[in-house]
């Protein structure tokens, strides 16, 4: 590659044919074949059928500038880890049609890798700050409502219209408010975010004291209930629908326990 690098006009479209790309698990490719992606290990989960670029001659490797530029030339393509956030990861979460649910968890389980590797919370939160505040929400594999339905992708968050919570609601209380309010849906994340992955992230997740509830809570998820502010002219007030819909649900399960 050096030899061929340092030609004053290396042959790349001959080259993009030619299987001599070193990668970490199939050893040489042609970028004809394969996409090849120069990024750290930790990203390496999520890249499907693609191929990461043996770290030797990555961009963070003592490689000579000439075959640095060889290989962006070729088509490997090269990210530090907030670029890799925001070219990879976040679009999967925000894609507008539905993601594969083994694609998005594994992109969750890899960004849930990274934040426990952060320092503090306050890096965790510059990190899932664009994610957070996506104008249209981002996608989560939601545990059931109900026993005996499937987990289902749902988005959350921006103009979604439903919020993230940690905890299920008890089924008495959840039957009685579906019963008042159909549309109404209580959003938790399905357990198969904590199972571990072929890849071993979430084992590497628990080695810290961050935490999936943490993650979530992070991301905005609620706590408890949702509360939103409502402005009107100079004045301001809180209303939570979510509140409202458990406080009557509440009361009729409480009269019925009565009768």
């Amino acid at each position: 590659l050096l030899i061929v690098a340092c030609e004053a006009t290396p042959p790349i479209e001959q080259l993009k044919l030619l299987q001599l790309l070193p990668t970490v698990d199939a050893g040489l490719v042609s970028i004809t074949d394969h996409e090849v992606y120069d990024l750290p290990e930790r990203f390496a989960a999520v890249l499907g059928d693609a191929k990461r670029l043996d770290p030797r001659l990555g961009n963070g490797s003592t490689s000579r500038q000439e075959v640095q530029r060889l290989l962006t030339s070729i088509g490997v393509e090269q990210y530090d880890g907030p670029r890799f956030l925001h070219s990879v990861i976040f679009p999967t979460l925000t894609q507008s049609e539905k993601p594969k649910v083994e694609e998005l968890l594994g992109v969750t389980r890899t960004l849930m890798t990274v934040a426990a590797a952060s320092e503090d919370d306050d890096q965790r939160h510059e990190l899932l700050q664009d994610l957070r505040n996506h104008e249209h929400g981002w996608w989560i594999l939601a545990r059931p409502s109900r026993e005996g339905q499937e987990a289902d992708l749902v988005r959350v968050g921006g103009d979604s219209g439903h919020t993230l919570h940690l905890e299920p609601l008890p089924e008495q209380l959840s039957a009685e408010v579906r019963r008042n309010d159909p549309d109404f849906r209580w959003m938790v994340p399905s357990s198969e975010y904590a199972q571990e992955d072929a890849e071993g992230s979430v084992e590497r997740c628990t080695e810290t004291s961050f935490t999936w509830d943490a993650f979530w809570l992070l991301l905005g998820a609620s706590p408890a209930v949702d509360v939103h502010e409502e402005i009107d002219g100079y004045t301001s007030d809180f209303h939570s629908k979510e509140l409202s819909c458990l406080l009557t649900a509440a009361g009729r399960c409480r009269a019925a326990v009565a009768e």
